[in-house]
């Protein structure tokens, strides 16, 4: 995976209003459904990725290689669950990262 070009579309993204990120916000929006990726930061704690998992089982969901304070750069916020909120940067997201992802949540 191309970590700098994920997190340029992330940035992108951002900059369209199509980012969420949060715990509440992401849920918020995934309840809309308006979230069509959810992408974690690789420092987040174990309980909060499994409890978002529990909660979105029909979510794309994945880990990046990234901490939450590389992510907040790019964001402008301090979190490590991400939402994009648009089908055609998720899927160029996704285009972006290995077919052979684990993380992968479908």
């Amino acid at each position: 995976m191309d970590e700098k070009r994920v997190l340029g579309m992330l940035s992108l993204c951002r900059r369209a209003g199509r980012l969420t990120a949060g715990m509440e916000a992401v849920l918020e929006a995934a309840g809309k459904g308006a979230a069509f990726l959810v992408l974690l930061a690789e420092d987040l704690s174990p309980r909060s990725a499994r409890r978002l998992r529990q909660k979105l089982p029909a979510l794309p969901v994945a880990t990046l290689p990234c901490t939450m304070q590389t992510l907040s750069a790019v964001t402008g916020k301090l979190s490590g669950i991400l939402a994009v909120c648009d089908e055609n940067f998720a899927r160029g997201i996704q285009a972006l990262m290995t077919d052979d992802e684990e993380e992968w949540n479908r």
